[in-house]
């Protein structure tokens, strides 16, 4: 009997009277990978007819092809004995019966891996790995494959990962890892589900980009919070003011116009004779005094230490640097396929030079020093390369890592090769946790780290003048109350009529020759 390459997905059905047939059946099907076949054997004398199948994992042995009747037909009665399918690829595959299944691992050595401490397994990719060994009831045969061999093959060997050939050879059953479709594609190969994205982008060097103008500089030395603060605190003072000087025992005109010299600074006399009004012109001068002192400090700083340079944001801003752009002839191939995409792809080909196989490793060490290098890869691989450098040199962070992905790409924390028998169950595991979002919680907590570097805040904000804030509004308070209570009393009521009627008299006296 022979079975077509394509045939995984097929389901057969032999008819004999011979149980040697039913067994040289099975053992063509279990080489092909063919799970779904049953045998008929009918009987002579009684007439019903024995349906036979295989179990290749259970507890009785791994790879069996011994015949195992699952029903009877009875002709008399014209049903089975059984009221199930007869083909059932799930109960074969769900409990594997702690056979061993091959497993290769990417990116990770083999020691993360233990077959009594499935606690030690790290990112999304061996947490899944995990959780299907524990449900599928498998133990894990690790195959060994040198890391540094699988990264060179990545970049240089048939553009594919050791990894995907190993499982494309027969040499493993699964691949665990981050697995991209542009990095590690082969006609062989397909995943039980895409779970991410990747993100092809750039490491720079930091702070690489454009410095700030003075008049940039200048402007920011508060954010843009602090700026809207002191704005309607000017608003407020001027409509305060408008309002005092409509009453002449407040405030005159040459007082009205002192106000304002307090921002710059500016010594004035000011002829206050009232308390509301003492209250209100110390609580400005204070808030004066703090906000120009504030802005004073902080933009007499940058004569000793300059404004930092911003960060590269995106592709575009590292062409206008003149820097050397480099990634392995993987990436080189990546952009070359989607140049004609966009015009920013061919620009960047133009200044792309190719890395040899060991300047990979040590391209982190050469941006951070010679300040003039970018490399193109996905972002996770720049930043778990980033972390193996800062632990051996114990230093902080190195590169910056350009935000905006330049291409994305899906990615799959498994892989296996077309045909294989646990695509099936291997693939309903995976699509209801993904359904159910325990995958995606598991992917944020294997995500790459960064180490944490503590940024030094230039810009002043409200929360950092807070205090004379509060006393500002205090004193506000406290002259609203003090004026209020100055327009109810007798003293200013006389003082009012006073003055009002004087007034009257200096009007009449304009207008005598």
């Amino acid at each position: 009997m022979r079975l077509k390459h394509n045939d995984y997905n097929s389901k057969y059905i032999i008819c004999t009277d011979n149980t040697r047939n039913i067994l040289n059946l099975f053992e063509v099907a279990w080489e092909n990978q063919v799970i779904d076949v049953i045998a008929l054997l009918p009987s002579k004398i009684t007439g019903r007819i024995s349906v036979y199948t295989y179990f290749p994992f259970g507890p009785f042995g791994c790879s069996t092809t011994d015949p195992v009747r699952i029903n009877i037909y009875e002709p008399i009665e014209n049903s089975f004995e059984l009221n199930e399918t007869v083909f059932s690829k799930a109960k074969k595959l769900n409990n594997l019966y702690k056979c061993p299944v091959r497993i290769t691992v990417s990116e990770k050595p083999a020691e993360f891996i233990a077959n009594d401490n499935t606690n030690s397994y790290n990112g999304v990719s061996l947490t899944l790995f995990s959780f299907l060994q524990q449900f599928m009831n498998f133990t894990p045969q690790i195959i060994l494959i040198d890391h540094e061999a699988n990264t060179y093959a990545a970049a240089y060997y048939n553009f594919t990962s050791a990894v995907v050939l190993s499982i494309v050879n027969g040499h493993a059953d699964i691949g665990v890892g981050r697995f991209s479709q542009l990095v590690d594609y082969h006609n062989d190969i397909e995943s039980p589900a895409q779970t991410s994205m990747d993100c092809f982008t750039w490491a720079v060097p930091m702070k690489a980009g454009t410095r700030p103008s003075v008049w940039t500089t200048s402007i920011y030395e508060f954010d843009y919070l602090m700026w809207i603060l002191i704005i309607l605190s000017m608003i407020l003072a001027i409509y305060v003011l408008k309002f005092l000087n409509k009453l002449p025992v407040f405030l005159n005109e040459k007082d009205g116009l002192a106000i304002f010299a307090i921002m710059l600074n500016i010594s004035t006399k000011m002829n206050l004779k009232t308390h509301s009004l003492k209250v209100f012109i110390a609580c400005w001068i204070l808030y004066c005094f703090v906000i120009t002192a504030a802005y004073c400090a902080s933009l007499g700083s940058l004569v000793t230490v300059p404004p930092d340079s911003s960060d590269i944001e995106n592709s575009m801003q590292l062409l206008n640097k003149d820097f050397i752009l480099t990634g392995d002839p993987k990436m080189y191939h990546i952009l070359s396929a989607s140049s004609e995409t966009s015009p920013l792809l061919k620009k960047i080909l133009e200044k792309f030079v190719i890395l040899l196989p060991d300047e990979f490793k040590k391209i982190i060490y050469k941006i951070y020093t010679k300040r003039n290098i970018a490399v193109f890869y996905t972002s996770n691989k720049l930043i778990e390369e980033e972390n193996r450098v800062i632990s051996t040199l114990r230093c902080g962070k190195m590169v910056h890592i350009v935000p905006k992905c330049l291409i994305t790409s899906h990615t799959s924390p498994l892989i296996m090769k077309k045909g294989s028998v646990l695509m099936e169950p291997v693939k309903m595991i995976v699509v209801r946790l993904w359904e159910s979002g325990i995958l995606h919680n598991w992917d944020e907590k294997g995500d790459s780290i960064r180490p944490n570097v503590t940024k030094t805040a230039y810009k002043f904000t409200i929360s950092q003048l807070r205090g004379a804030l509060i006393v500002t509004i205090t004193g506000y308070i406290i002259s609203s109350i003090a004026f209020a209570y100055e327009l109810l009393s007798p003293r200013f009521v006389k003082k009012k009529t006073k003055s009002v009627k004087m007034t009257k008299v200096e009007r009449k006296l304009q207008f005598l020759p």
